[in-house]
């Protein structure tokens, strides 16, 4: 994605909205850890609800509800 069209995505996201980035791979359990390169997929909104996990992990859950509020994602990929 280029640096344009990143910026109309964004753009297009209400200017309030946190901005997380979402990727679709697991690096937490990795002994390895390097430096990994990312290609920009797309910007989008979403509701979530925020939650914790038993060892305070952040957790989000996807979809609308009471306790949903609406987030910016940008989504990444390991893959270019």
């Amino acid at each position: 994605m280029k640096v344009h069209e990143l910026i109309a995505k964004l753009n297009e996201l209400d200017k309030d909205l946190d901005v997380y980035c979402l990727v679709d791979i697991d690096f937490t359990n990795s002994k390895d850890a390097k430096p990994t390169v990312f290609d920009i997929l797309g910007a989008s909104p979403a509701p979530v609800t925020t939650s914790r996990d038993g060892n305070r992990g952040p957790v989000l859950t996807f979809g609308g509800g009471p306790s949903s509020r609406v987030m910016a994602f940008i989504d990444i990929t390991p893959d270019f």
